[in-house]
């Protein structure tokens, strides 16, 4: 086949995917509205998500996690006083340069993000509960693949 002819295909078969994601965007964003967040997750999901990644990264600061969890500075400034005040995070100033703050979870971030996972992946286990377990794995290795393509468009950082 031609490239041509190939290039068309390759076309319509991105113009079906993109047909698909909002369509599960919406899918997902109603699950998570509708999840039975921890009370002290006030914020839903944009604390979860701020909780998680600052467990996977201690130290991030602010900016960092703006950037990626693709959020404005001041939305994740909303979201850290919020965990801040719920006793879920800390801010440290360390160094000699005291405009500088990390991020660190508290004992009880950490027992509110694990009991957090554990509704997630219950409820998105129901959500997939269609696919076999081959499916799920070729679709987190395309994920990954798409995650990692900062060439193609795509974020190219761990997300």
């Amino acid at each position: 086949m031609s490239a041509e002819g190939e290039g068309g295909e390759h076309r319509r078969a991105v113009r079906r995917v993109l047909e698909v994601l909002p369509l599960l965007m919406r899918r997902w964003e109603r699950d998570a509205r509708a999840t039975p967040w921890p009370g002290e997750l006030s914020g839903g999901l944009a604390d979860a998500l701020a909780l998680g990644r600052v467990a996977r990264e201690p130290g991030l600061t602010a900016g960092e996690l703006a950037r990626a969890l693709w959020m404005s500075e001041s939305a994740v400034t909303a979201v850290l006083n919020r965990l801040e005040g719920a006793g879920l995070l800390v801010r440290q100033r360390q160094g000699h340069d005291r405009r500088v703050v990390h991020l660190a979870l508290t004992e009880r971030g950490r027992a509110v993000l694990e009991e957090t996972e554990r509704l997630r992946l219950d409820q998105m286990s129901r959500r997939f509960a269609y696919l076999s377990v081959a499916d799920l794995e070729r679709l987190a290795d395309l994920l990954r693949k798409m995650a990692a393509d900062g060439d193609g468009g795509g974020p190219g950082e761990e997300g």
